[in-house]
């Protein structure tokens, strides 16, 4: 998608207690270009609705690890951190 730099989904424990575990989507893009509303558009034309992520959230940059892979702690840390403020 154009303006997106880069992108990961996880899943993590539903705050709520519902679902068990519901998707979550981290990005890093240009938000001059692009916006909430815009990606679950063009996610809505990939995706089957239950994979659809219930929460999107903009960080400047996707963590990575020492050998470049996404940091998948960090990820956890950091919607932990979100989920409960």
């Amino acid at each position: 998608m154009r303006g997106v730099y880069a992108a990961v989904c996880f899943g993590v424990d539903d705050p709520k207690g519902i679902c068990g575990q519901i998707p979550v989507l981290y990005v890093s893009a240009d938000r001059k270009i692009v916006d909430q509303r815009s990606i679950r558009i063009f996610l809505k034309q990939k995706l089957h609705a239950g994979h659809m992520p219930q929460e999107i959230h903009f960080i400047t940059e996707i963590p990575r690890n020492a050998v470049g892979k996404v940091d998948k702690k960090a990820l956890e840390a950091l919607w932990s951190t979100n989920c409960n403020a």
